[in-house]
């Protein structure tokens, strides 16, 4: 990449974000959200089992990029590692 490419595609990535400022802030109050949830239950709980029930909200995830984002491409194969995870996670719990 040249440096003057830089400009241009500084420019494209600024029209990029202001053409979606409701979704970025929608998606970082869920973020902020999450992260104070987080934070409250690991005061409640063990750690380990926090973080277990935080790998759960990737199936939440991949199937709101389905279906939201249109995100189609090798769906089936994110979709078998969410779900491996989450076996990972009832394992953890017994």
């Amino acid at each position: 990449m040249k440096i003057k490419d830089g400009k241009a595609s500084f420019s494209k990535t600024k029209a990029i974000f202001t053409d979606n400022i409701k979704g970025i802030f929608f998606a970082t109050l869920i973020f902020y959200g999450v992260i104070i949830t987080q934070m409250w239950a690991l005061s409640l709980t063990y750690a380990a089992y926090i973080i277990a029930v935080k790998r759960i909200s990737a199936i939440f995830t991949v199937v709101f990029a389905y279906f939201v984002l249109k995100e189609r491409k090798n769906f089936m194969h994110v979709l078998l590692g969410v779900v491996l995870m989450v076996i990972g996670v009832v394992l953890l719990a017994f």
